[in-house]
């Protein structure tokens, strides 16, 4: 839609079969990240540098493990492994 300012964005959500505000609300997540997204960037960046420092080897449970506390408040690994996921960063497997 974009591509295409003049035409309404209604008639292409409508020719799509998508709600008008889960678009405007999806614009604006784009826009405006929510808390948790903008609260994600930090733990995401020490993330990527424990793993590079292992070489690309360690998945979930190490960088869990070699993690510290963020801002006072403990990470799960569930977590890490979410944010891993999110950033599209991999362990190696045997």
């Amino acid at each position: 839609m974009d591509e295409h300012p003049r035409r309404g964005a209604e008639c292409v959500l409508r020719e799509l079969h998508i709600a008008s505000p889960t678009h405007y609300r999806w614009r604006r997540a784009k826009k405006e990240p929510c808390e948790r997204r903008r609260h994600d960037v930090e733990p995401t960046e020490r993330i990527k540098e424990i793993h590079a420092e292992s070489g690309g080897n360690y998945g979930s449970p190490c960088v869990h493990a070699r993690r510290p506390q963020t801002r006072g408040r403990p990470r799960g690994r569930r977590q890490v492994e979410r944010l891993m996921r999110e950033a599209d960063i991999v362990g190696a497997s045997l």
